[in-house]
Formats: structure tokens, sequence, C-alpha cells
């Protein structure tokens, strides 16, 4: 028997990006479940305190790499979904077995080993599950071993991704560094994005078709209703070589070409299966693979992308491929890769900075396709980080708004989000750059005879500030406010909040109230899903600590408020606890003028 002892909710160490990443066509067919593994250590493992905090401490910085394992799924319609990545965390569970590591056998299939894997609870919302599940499980309290048992999205990553996350973890837990290719995974679907139209089929996809029904029945019905069992073959390698000899042999002198262990031993498997279930000798039967495509793949694409791409000349000829404006496709790959090169590496920032990088993906971003555009957008994250002011001074000098701005007004749905989350980058260090002068008079709709900017007051500049306001760049992103769309709205909100400062939160209310903000911010509590409800009740919360605020929009917001308190939440009622807040807040001042209907 095992029980839980302990949970725990597992975020990155540090600041992580904020964004949207959508799924590859190869992403979508895959089910949106979870993929398990488990790891057994042996020995005696009895300091429990370290063992825990060894786990938790590790997985806490691993995640700020591999940061969208941190996220949600979410539907975006049609039947598909996109990777919301903003650090909820991952479920790390403390367990205990009453039994031997023995009493386990050999952990195949057929074996009690459910136990040892974390389960996924998909009566939740899809927004609300983990993708990314680990269980540590002591056997006998730890002198008989323990495992560790992970449970991991599996449209997020496929054996391979997960056993580079795996390694790179198991590094950090040991005490160990990671080398420059394990800091960051590859993270750019667009790569595998199908063109449109799409092309004629090169041949016939038989993966796609209907399975063969038995002959002489006219559905699958009975085939469905049999009970399937899972049987655990062992071969030895005297075994495996003895079917591959008797195979070649054959083969060979029938002038064929030799097959590998791996074929001879599907087909022998194949064969017998075939006969086990009696099937008739026309029977058509398919067998299914899988199969890494990465090194398939027109060009090729390799394991460690990163580590190719990291050496100086390999950095210079990715760059040559963004100046390539003969071929928008190379300019969209190349873009994509940049875009997923370890952001926390300063040395490589720099480097393309000398290479003319940065020039070259505001070139893309002057005059490429809009494909190309969006990741040249992704691109810009690393130089937008609002750890570096030197940084982002540089990107605004270089004229870099006027771009943004254009994203906003002009760009496809994806080139929006992320133009308005670049902004939120760069609004975010303008407190840090302004000399904030104190309020004069409670009454904050007066206008000032001062020419100071309403959100920061200071005089602000585009160039040194990077005032969104003086960009140009607010009446775009009210714009995406009424838009109704999931990922820019999420994105806009961000950056609005960057407005709504702590120490004079009623500056960046009166600019919301002024440009007409508030009611499409309302109105979210109506469209918007449970994860970007929250969004505008948090700054609610900020904006409704001043009287005049709620005066215009209290009851308004109190009439959503009451329906969202009503509302069935799952998980821990993240946003049923901020909307109490919000009532609270509107009780305390108790200043309520009605002047929309909700």
């Amino acid at each position: 028997m095992t029980t839980i002892i302990a949970s725990y909710t597992v975020i990155p160490s540090e600041a992580t990006p904020k964004r949207r990443l959508s799924m590859s066509e190869s992403d979508d067919v895959v089910r949106w479940t979870h993929a398990t593994t488990i790891y057994i250590y042996k020995g005696n493992h009895n300091d429990k305190n370290f063992i825990i905090k060894s786990l938790s401490d590790s997985l806490s910085k691993i995640l700020v790499h591999y940061y969208p394992l941190a996220g949600r799924l979410n539907w975006i319609g049609g039947g598909r979904v996109e990777l919301e990545c903003n650090a909820k965390g991952a479920l790390l569970l403390e367990a205990e077995s009453t039994k031997t590591l023995a009493e386990y056998g050999h952990f195949s299939p057929n074996e009690p080993i459910d136990e040892l894997i974390p389960i996924v609870d998909y009566t939740q919302p899809i927004e609300e599950i983990p993708l990314l599940l680990v269980q540590l499980t002591r056997f006998q309290g730890g002198k008989e071993g323990l495992a560790i048992g992970v449970s991991i999205s599996h449209p997020l990553v496929d054996g391979v991704a997960a056993i580079s996350f795996f390694n790179s973890w198991a590094k950090l837990c040991r005490g160990e560094s990671l080398d420059p290719h394990e800091i960051s995974p590859f993270l750019d679907r667009t790569i595998f994005k199908s063109q449109y139209p799409p092309s004629s089929p090169l041949f016939d996809h038989q993966e796609f078709k209907t399975p063969p029904l038995i002959l002489g029945k006219s559905d699958a019905i009975e085939e469905k209703s049999k009970q399937t069992a899972v049987a655990l073959l062992r071969l030895t390698s005297e075994q495996v070589e003895k079917l591959k000899k008797k195979t070649n042999d054959h083969s060979l002198k029938e002038g064929f070409r030799s097959y590998s262990r791996f074929e001879v031993i599907v087909a022998h498997v194949w064969r017998t299966l075939c006969m086990a279930r009696q099937l008739d000798d026309q029977q058509q039967s398919v067998v299914r693979i899988l199969v890494d495509i990465r090194r398939r793949l027109d060009p090729p694409l390799p394991n460690g992308v990163v580590e190719h791409l990291f050496k100086p000349r390999r950095l210079g000829a990715l760059i040559g491929f963004l100046e390539n404006k003969d071929n928008d496709d190379v300019q969209m790959v190349a873009a994509g890769l940049l875009a997923n090169l370890p952001k926390s590496e300063r040395k490589i920032t720099m480097k393309l900075i000398k290479l003319s990088g940065l020039d070259e993906i505001m070139s893309i971003l002057k005059i490429g396709k809009m494909e190309a555009k969006e990741n040249a957008l992704s691109a810009l994250f690393r130089f937008t980080n609002p750890t570096n002011i030197e940084s982002q001074c540089d990107l605004a000098k270089r004229g870099i708004y006027p771009l943004l701005v254009d994203s906003l007004n002009s760009g496809s749905i994806t080139a929006k989000a992320r133009a308005a989350a670049i902004i939120g980058d760069l609004s975010m260090s303008t407190p840090k750059l302004t000399v904030i002068s104190k309020p004069t008079s409670c009454s904050f709709f007066k206008s000032s005879r001062v020419p100071l900017c309403s959100a920061h007051g200071s005089i602000c500049s585009v160039s040194s500030i990077f005032c969104l306001l003086e960009a140009n760049s607010f009446p775009g992103l009210i714009k995406l406010l009424h838009g109704e769309v999931h990922a820019t709205t999420y994105e806009v909100i961000q950056t609005l909040s960057t407005l709504v400062l702590e120490d004079f939160p009623q500056r960046g209310a009166h600019v919301l109230h002024e440009s007409n903000a508030m009611r499409p911010l309302l109105d979210i509590l109506n469209w918007g899903t449970d994860s970007l409800k929250a969004e505008p009740v948090g700054l609610l919360e900020n904006m409704f600590v001043s009287k005049e605020i709620v005066e215009y929009y209290g009851t308004t917001a109190r009439s959503c408020q009451i329906g969202l308190l009503g509302m069935n939440i799952y998980g821990d009622g993240h946003l049923r606890k901020i909307a109490a807040k919000v009532l609270s807040l509107l009780e305390h001042l108790n200043t309520v003028t009605l002047v929309f209907a909700c």
C-alpha cells in the first residue's frame, strides 16, 4: 500500500517568460494525456528531508530552462490546444510504500506499479492540470530504496525530449552545472507548421486510415468488446541473434537487404500475435511503431539544436540565414532557432549584437513576411528582459517602439500578442528610470497644468524611459482588449498592469479610465476562461484602492464579481479568492454609482 504524505507545487526559481506557444499539427494528433516513467534507486535512503528538498530545489531550477513544463494547456477552439507559459508550476508528491522493492517484481505493466506513478486528475479543466507531476515513493521508509514516478504531458514532449529533461534535472540534483547546450530546450513549433494550402500527399498514408475489419465482419464492435492483455516477452541476446541470422540467411539468399535486430523482433512479435489471434492468412493487419523524426526531416533537425548553434561560426551562419530575404521559409526558421537560444546566456546576447543579429531581427520586423515577424518578435525577448535595462535602452534607441506599435495594429494574432508582451517588458522598467512626483490632489480626474506623464508623474520619453503612452502604443493595446481573443487579451492585461504602480495606483487607474479600457476589462469577466478572468480581477484589486474608480465602476464590477463567486472553480479556487478580495474592497469603500450595466 502506498500513502501520499505531502504535496508541493514547485514553480521556477527565477522569473520566466510569460508567453503562449502554439502546438504543431503533429502535437495536436497526440492525445493530451501524460506519459509515465518510473526510476528505481536501490539502497538505504533514510535522510527524508534532504532528498525531498534536493528534488524540489533542483526541479525549481531546471524549470527555469524548461519553463513550458511549469505552464498549462488551454483550449483554443476547433479541438486544438495551445500552451500557456504561466509558471503555475509542477506537482511534487511525497509518498511511502509498505512494500519491499522485491514485491514489485520486474515492474511489468501487469504488476501493481500504478501506485508509484502520480495520478493525473483529468476531471479538472485542462487549464488546471499540471503538465509535469513527480512522485517520490520510499520503500519501507527508505530502507529498501526509493522510486521516482513521473507523469509528463505527451503533447509537450516526446521520449527524446523527456530524457533530455530528466538528465539535466539529475545533474542539477547532484549539484553539477549544466553545459551550454543543456540550458535551453528547442521550443520553436513553427518549423513543423504545415504549409497552406497543404501540398498533395507524396504517398498513400495508411496510418490515417481506419484499421482493416476482420474478414467476414461488417463492423468492429465484436473486436472492440474483447478484453486486451499486456504481455512482457523476454528475449535473450542469443535468441535475438538466432532470429536475426535465420531471417537474414533467407533474405540475402533471395537478393534482399539484411534486417536489423529491431526489424526482426517486431516482425516476429507481429507474426506470432496474428497466429495467436487465429487470423486468416488473407487478413490484413497493421503494426504501429514510434519513430524519432528529427533526422528524417528535410532539412534534418538535430537533437541538440541549441548545442549546434551555440558555436560562434554556426551563430554567424544562422544570422546569415536571417539576411536571406529571397527565401521567407529560411528566414522564418532561422528566426525561430534564434528565439530558442538560451536567454540567460549574456555572452550569446552580446555576440548576436556584435554579429548584427539584432539589426537583422529589426529588419525582418520592417519588411519580412508575417511568419518570420512572429519568430523575430519572439527572438527579441532576450533583449527586453527587465533585469537588463542597458539592453532595453539600446533596443529603444534603435527605434523598436514604432515597429512594435505596427505589429500591434497590423500583425497576426501571434505577432500582436508578442508585441504586447515586449511592450510590457519595457514598461516594467519605466518606474525604475522615472523620478515620480507626489500627487497634489486626491481628485486625480482633474488635469494638471504641469506637463507630466499622466501615468508616471514625470516628463517621459520613448527612448530613455520606454513610456508606452509616449510611444502611442495605448490605442493598439486597448483595441486588442475589444477583440475578445484570449492570447492577445492576456498579454495586454499584463502590459496594462505595469501602469498601476504600487505607490500611486490612482495614476494608472486614471489612464485606464480616460482611455476607455475599463469596460472591456470588465467584459472579460463574461467571456473569458477562468485563467483569463483572474488577470482583470487582479488588476481591479489594485485599482479599487481608489475611491473615484469605485464610484465610476463599482456597481458593474460588483455584479460581475458576485457571479464569479458563485462559479464552481476547481483547484485552489484562485479566481474565487481574488474576486472575494475585490468584493471586500468594494464593501469597505461603500461608494457605489451605477454607470453601466454588466
